[in-house]
C-alpha cells in the first residue's frame, strides 16, 4: 500500500475543507499525474459534499467517514455518512440535465472506473499508475 488515509470528519465545512486539503496534499506526493489528481480532487469533493448536504443534512453532530487507499495500480475512495442512504440508478439513456439533482454523481461516474452506491456509502475506484 503506497498510501492510506482514514478519518471521520465532522459535518462542518471547515473540517471537511481541512481534511480534504490534507488528503489531497498527501496524494500529490504519491501521484504525479496532474490530470489524475484533478479527477481525484473532483471525485472526493463531490462525494464528501454530497454526504454533508444530502446524507447528513449539514448536521454538525454527524460524521462522514472518508477512506482513501492508493496501491500500485488504483485509487480507492470510500465515503460513508450517517444519512438514510440513497437508491440511485444510473440510466445511460437518460439525457443529462445539469439542473436536476444527481448531476454530481453522474460527473463522478464519468471520472472513475468503478462506482458503487450502497445506501449511505459510496465507493469509487480510479485505475492508474502512481509513478
Amino acid at each position: 500500500m503506497d498510501f492510506e488515509y482514514k478519518k471521520v470528519i465532522k459535518s462542518d465545512l471547515k473540517d471537511i475543507d481541512q481534511a480534504v486539503s490534507f488528503v489531497l496534499k498527501k496524494l500529490s506526493d504519491v501521484i504525479r499525474d496532474e490530470e489524475i489528481m484533478f479527477n481525484i480532487r473532483l471525485v472526493i469533493n463531490e462525494i464528501v459534499i454530497n454526504s454533508y448536504e444530502h446524507g447528513n443534512k449539514c448536521c454538525k453532530t454527524k460524521g462522514i467517514k472518508l477512506k482513501v487507499c492508493v496501491n500500485m495500480d488504483c485509487i480507492h475512495i470510500n465515503v460513508k455518512d450517517e444519512g438514510e442512504g440513497i437508491n440511485y440508478i444510473f440510466n445511460e439513456n437518460e439525457n443529462m440535465n445539469m439542473t436536476t439533482s444527481g448531476r454530481g454523481l453522474r460527473i463522478v461516474k464519468n471520472l472513475v472506473d468503478e462506482l458503487n452506491i450502497n445506501n449511505n456509502e459510496i465507493s469509487a475506484t480510479i485505475k492508474t499508475k502512481t509513478t
